[in-house]
C-alpha cells in the first residue's frame, strides 16, 4: 500500500468507521521515521558529550553544570505534561500533532547552536547564564516537538504487531543519526585533546547545530506533508489537564511500566554522562577507541531491532523486554568486575570490549522498540474507561517520568563528581575513577534488575490486547 493510499485509508476511517489497513506501508513507517535522525543525533551528543565539554572546555564546575542539566530536565518533564495536553486539544489543518511539530523544529535546531557554540568572550558567569538560557530553550522546544512526534506514532496503527513495526522503523532509520553523532562525538574528543588543529570546539559546535537544524527542517517536512493523521481523533481529547494525568496513575498497567522507564532511563542518564569521563580516566582510551566502542553500541541496537520484533511476535512483547532488562543489567554488573581486575590495551580486551558494547546495544534494541509499542497498547486499555484518545497525555507522562529520573542523576553524577575531587582535564586520583566505574557499572545494573522485577506479572499481552479492540469496535461508529 502505497502513502496516498494509506492517507485514503485515514480519512475512510474518519468518515465512515472502515478499520485501518492492518499493516501501514513501508513508505509511511520510513517517513515517519526520518525526524528521528536529528533527534537521535541532538540528544545522543547531548548525552554523550555536553557534560564533560561543559567542564573541561568551557570550564564549568562539575556541580554548578550538574545543577544547570537538572534543572533543565526537571521543567523537560515539567512542560511534557502540558505540550501533551495541548497536542491532544489542538485543532488544525495539519492535525493535532504535525501541527506542533512544524512549529518547534526551527527552534529547536536553534537551541542546539545555542549551546554548542557560546560565544568565545563570555566570562564564567556569563557562559553559566548562557548555558542556562540554552538549556532552557533547548528542552522547551524539544518537549514541544518529541511529545506530538512520539503521540503521532502511537495512533498511527490499531494493530498489537504493527505497532512494534513503527517503532522498529523509527530506531532503524534513527541509527543514522546516532551514527551522526558517533562521528561528532570523536572530532569532540579530538578536538578537547588537540588532535584536530585547524578547528576549535566552538567551530565544531556550530556545525554541529547547523546539522541538527538543517536534518531536523528536512525531514519534519516530509512527516507534516506525507504522513496521514487520524481526523476522527480531533476533539477527542482530555477535558482537564489535571484529570487526564490521573487517569494515567490510576491505569495499573501505565503505572508499572512508569517504574520501569523511570529505572531504565535513569541509568541511561547515568552512563550518557558519564561514559566520556570513563573512556578517558578510567580506560584511558584513545577518541578512536571511546569512538568505535559507542558506534558499536549504536550498531548492536540497529541490528538487533528484526530480532527483536521476530522474538516479540513469538514471546510476547514484555517477555522479551524482561528477558533483556535482566541480560543488560548481567552485563553492566560484569564491567565492575572486568575493571576491577585491570584494564590492558592489549588486542584481545579491545576484542571483548567491541564485543561486549555491541551486546549491550543489541539488548538496550528491546527497550527502544518494545516498551513504545507497549505504550500504544496501554493507551487503547484507557480508551475503554474513559472513551477518549490521550496519546499526549500519556506520552507526556512517560516522558516526564523518565526526565526527572535523568534530572535526579545529572544532578546526583555532578554532586558525585564535586564530592570525590575531580579535577577537570587532570590525572583523577582512585577515589574519583572508582566513583565513575560505579557510575558505569554497578548503577546500571541494579536499575535493570528493578526494572525487570516490576515488569514480572504484566498483564496486557496480546489476547488482552485483542479483548480490548473487540470492546472499542463493539462500541460502533468509528473504529477505534
Amino acid at each position: 500500500m502505497t502513502a496516498r493510499q494509506d492517507a485514503a485509508a485515514m480519512d475512510e476511517v474518519a468518515n465512515t468507521g472502515v478499520p485501518l489497513p492492518a499493516r501501514l506501508s513501508r513508505s509511511i513507517l520510513v517517513y515517519y521515521a526520518l525526524p528521528s535522525i536529528g533527534l537521535h543525533f541532538s540528544f545522543m551528543l547531548m548525552g554523550l558529550y555536553f557534560f564533560k565539554f561543559a567542564t573541561d572546555v568551557l570550564l564549568v564546575a562539575p556541580a554548578i553544570m550538574g545543577l544547570l542539566i537538572a534543572g533543565g530536565r526537571f521543567w523537560d518533564g515539567l512542560s511534557d505534561p502540558i505540550a501533551g495536553y495541548l497536542s491532544d486539544r489542538t485543532r488544525s489543518r495539519l492535525g493535532r500533532r504535525r501541527s506542533w511539530l512544524a512549529l518547534s523544529v526551527l527552534p529547536f535546531g536553534l537551541s542546539v547552536l545555542m549551546l554548542w557554540s557560546p560565544p568565545p568572550a563570555l566570562s564564567n558567569a556569563g557562559i553559566v547564564a548562557w548555558l542556562g538560557l540554552g538549556l532552557f530553550l533547548f528542552y522547551t522546544t524539544y518537549t514541544a516537538l518529541a511529545v506530538p512526534y512520539g503521540a503521532l506514532g502511537a495512533e498511527l496503527s490499531e494493530d498489537y504487531h504493527d505497532r512494534t513495526r513503527i517503532f522498529a522503523y523509527r530506531q532503524g532509520v534513527g541509527a543514522i543519526g546516532l551514527l551522526c553523532a558517533v562521528f561528532a562525538y570523536y572530532l569532540l574528543l579530538e578536538t578537547e585533546r588537540g588532535g584536530l588543529e585547524s578547528l576549535s570546539a566552538r567551530e565544531l559546535g556550530q556545525g554541529i547545530g547547523l546539522f541538527a537544524a538543517a536534518t531536523l527542517c528536512v525531514t519534519v517536512a516530509f512527516v507534516v506533508a506525507r504522513v496521514p493523521e487520524r481526523t476522527d481523533y480531533q476533539d477527542r481529547g482530555p477535558e482537564r489537564l489535571f484529570g487526564a494525568f490521573g487517569d494515567v496513575l490510576r491505569n495499573p498497567h501505565a503505572r508499572r511500566l512508569l517504574v520501569v522507564q523511570c529505572a531504565h532511563f535513569f541509568s541511561v542518564a547515568a552512563l550518557s554522562l558519564g561514559s566520556a569521563f570513563f573512556f578517558q580516566y578510567v580506560m584511558n582510551a584513545p577518541s578512536w577507541m571511546a569512538a568505535t566502542l559507542v558506534g558499536c553500541f549504536a550498531g548492536g541496537t540497529v541490528f538487533a531491532i528484526p530480532v527483536w520484533v521476530a522474538l516479540s511476535q513469538r514471546f510476547g512483547k514484555h517477555h522479551c523486554w524482561r528477558f533483556a532488562l535482566v541480560v543488560v543489567g548481567s552485563l553492566y554488573l560484569s564491567v565492575f568486575f572486568a575493571m576491577e581486575a585491570g584494564f590492558t590495551a592489549s588486542p584481545s580486551f579491545l576484542a571483548a570490549a567491541i564485543v561486549f558494547t555491541t551486546l549491550v546495544g543489541a539488548f538496550q534494541s528491546s527497550n527502544f522498540v518494545l516498551s513504545h509499542s507497549l505504550q500504544a497498547d496501554v493507551i487503547d486499555f484507557d480508551e475503554v474507561v474513559t472513551d477518549q484518545r490521550k496519546e499526549g497525555a500519556y506520552l507526556a507522562t512517560w516522558s516526564f517520568a523518565e526526565k526527572c529520573s535523568a534530572a535526579v542523576a545529572a544532578g546526583l553524577i555532578g554532586l558525585l563528581l564535586e564530592l570525590v575531587g575531580y579535577e577537570p582535564g587532570a590525572s583523577q586520583g582512585e577515589s574519583t575513577r572508582l566513583a565513575i566505574l560505579v557510575l558505569m557499572s554497578l548503577v546500571p545494573a541494579a536499575c535493570h534488575f528493578l526494572g525487570a522485577l516490576v515488569l514480572r506479572g504484566y498483564a496486557l499481552d496480546e489476547r488482552e490486547h485483542a479483548r480490548i479492540r473487540g470492546v472499542l469496535s463493539g462500541r460502533g461508529g468509528r473504529s477505534r
